[in-house]
């Protein structure tokens, strides 16, 4: 093994036999416009939640946002404005 610092090393030895994944979850936050009810909020969540690589969507019509959390390895965000520009809502920005 190629180490790159002393620091590294002590967390080697203090770690040994430890496993550490790094996780490919991100989370985006999602402008959407157009919503006007809960059953609006209800088909933008399920509009996503459908999506290969979504792990978990809220969505809140009072600030018009829907939070994704998804899996990187499998969904890039803009593959998910995407798939909300396809329906009758607009995203209006995201962050």
């Amino acid at each position: 093994m190629l180490y790159f610092s002393e620091k590294m090393i002590i967390l080697t030895k203090f770690f040994k036999n430890q496993v550490f994944y790094m996780s490919s979850n991100k989370t985006i936050h999602i402008q959407v416009s157009g919503m006007s009810c809960g059953g609006c909020t209800n088909f933008v969540k399920n509009t996503i939640q459908n999506l290969e690589g979504i792990e978990s969507t809220s969505v809140s019509l009072e600030n018009a946002e829907a939070t994704v959390v998804f899996n990187s390895k499998k969904i890039a965000a803009q593959q998910i404005i995407d798939a909300l520009n396809e329906t009758h809502f607009e995203v209006v920005g995201s962050r």
